[in-house]
Protein backbone atom coordinates (compact mmCIF):
# COMPACT_ATOMS: atom_id res chain seq x y z
CA UNK A 1 0.00 0.00 0.00
CA UNK A 2 1.48 3.83 -0.81
CA UNK A 3 1.17 6.53 1.07
CA UNK A 4 -0.75 9.34 -0.96
CA UNK A 5 1.05 11.86 -2.73
CA UNK A 6 1.08 15.90 -1.87
CA UNK A 7 -0.43 16.49 -5.17
CA UNK A 8 -3.38 14.43 -5.08
CA UNK A 9 -4.60 16.25 -1.99
CA UNK A 10 -7.39 18.80 -2.96
CA UNK A 11 -6.61 22.39 -2.05
CA UNK A 12 -3.21 22.16 -1.27
CA UNK A 13 -0.76 24.17 -3.90
CA UNK A 14 2.85 23.08 -4.25
CA UNK A 15 4.20 25.27 -6.47
CA UNK A 16 7.74 26.39 -6.28
CA UNK A 17 7.08 29.38 -7.90
CA UNK A 18 5.80 33.17 -6.58
CA UNK A 19 2.53 34.25 -7.05
CA UNK A 20 0.65 37.25 -6.92
CA UNK A 21 2.36 40.63 -7.30
CA UNK A 22 5.67 38.28 -7.09
CA UNK A 23 5.49 36.91 -10.17
CA UNK A 24 5.85 39.67 -12.42
CA UNK A 25 9.54 40.66 -14.59
CA UNK A 26 11.47 43.24 -11.73
CA UNK A 27 12.77 46.39 -13.43
CA UNK A 28 15.89 47.85 -12.06
CA UNK A 29 17.33 51.33 -12.47
CA UNK A 30 20.89 51.33 -13.22
CA UNK A 31 23.43 53.98 -12.89
CA UNK A 32 26.97 53.06 -13.43
CA UNK A 33 27.79 50.89 -10.81
CA UNK A 34 24.29 51.65 -9.02
CA UNK A 35 21.77 48.99 -9.42
CA UNK A 36 18.30 49.60 -8.04
CA UNK A 37 15.19 47.59 -8.42
CA UNK A 38 12.17 50.10 -9.31
CA UNK A 39 10.42 48.93 -6.47
CA UNK A 40 12.76 49.76 -4.01
CA UNK A 41 13.98 53.54 -5.42
CA UNK A 42 10.03 54.36 -5.48
CA UNK A 43 9.78 53.44 -1.60
CA UNK A 44 13.12 55.36 -0.89
CA UNK A 45 11.79 58.85 -2.63
CA UNK A 46 8.52 58.58 -0.65
CA UNK A 47 10.54 58.27 2.65
CA UNK A 48 12.74 60.92 1.81
CA UNK A 49 9.34 63.17 0.47
CA UNK A 50 7.64 62.74 3.63
CA UNK A 51 10.75 63.48 5.62
CA UNK A 52 10.86 66.76 3.96
CA UNK A 53 7.55 67.14 4.77
CA UNK A 54 8.30 66.46 8.19
CA UNK A 55 11.09 69.13 8.85
CA UNK A 56 8.85 71.94 6.33
CA UNK A 57 5.34 71.45 8.08
CA UNK A 58 4.37 72.86 11.70
CA UNK A 59 3.40 71.36 14.20
CA UNK A 60 -0.22 71.95 15.74
CA UNK A 61 -0.12 74.27 17.93
CA UNK A 62 -1.72 73.60 21.71
CA UNK A 63 -3.88 76.17 23.73
CA UNK A 64 -1.53 78.84 25.07
CA UNK A 65 -1.45 78.89 29.40
CA UNK A 66 -2.44 81.71 31.10
CA UNK A 67 0.61 83.79 32.63
CA UNK A 68 0.86 83.29 36.53
CA UNK A 69 0.32 86.67 37.46
CA UNK A 70 0.83 85.83 41.26
CA UNK A 71 4.78 86.86 41.05
CA UNK A 72 5.24 89.12 37.92
CA UNK A 73 8.84 89.17 36.98
CA UNK A 74 9.99 93.01 37.17
CA UNK A 75 11.64 94.80 34.01
CA UNK A 76 15.07 95.03 33.66
CA UNK A 77 16.32 98.47 34.22
CA UNK A 78 19.58 99.19 31.99
CA UNK A 79 20.24 102.29 33.13
CA UNK A 80 20.54 101.51 37.19
CA UNK A 81 22.54 98.17 36.05
CA UNK A 82 24.69 100.31 34.61
CA UNK A 83 25.43 102.52 37.64
CA UNK A 84 25.59 99.32 39.77
CA UNK A 85 28.81 98.05 38.76
CA UNK A 86 30.45 101.19 39.04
Amino acid sequence: MSSPSLAAVPGLHTGRTASGLLSGHTHFLNWGVIQISLTNFVIIVLMVALFVLALVLPFPQGHAEPADDAHPAAPIDREDSAHADR
